[in-house]
């Protein structure tokens, strides 16, 4: 992977939601949420705004992984749904993946 700053964070989450709706109409009881990897620095396409109210009109829970730089859009949308963020930054990250990833299995 290389940084190239030219990141549409919340293009590819409408695009996670179209997939999780389309895949939800042939498996109805499958339980959904996303997974979101970001530094939380958004500068391209669609803005916050119009993906909290996707995320809270499909009411899919955004798990956030926040990476050094502007984590708290990334707070906000994982508190939508009552999901959860985990920060890359800290010590016992693996530990919390693990956990989260157990707990939702």
């Amino acid at each position: 992977m290389r940084a190239g700053g030219n990141t549409s964070t919340y293009d590819a989450l409408v695009v996670g939601i179209k997939m999780v709706n389309e895949m939800k109409e042939t498996m109805p009881e499958a339980k959904t949420m996303i997974f979101v990897l970001s530094d939380g620095m958004c500068n391209r396409g669609a803005d916050y705004g119009d993906a909290a109210n996707l995320v809270e009109h499909y009411g899919i829970p955004i798990y956030t992984i926040g990476y050094n730089e502007e984590i708290d859009s990334l707070k906000s949308l994982s508190s939508i749904n009552e999901a959860v963020y985990i920060d890359a930054d800290s010590d016992d990250v693996v530990y919390e993946l693990s956990a989260l990833f157990n707990a939702q299995m």
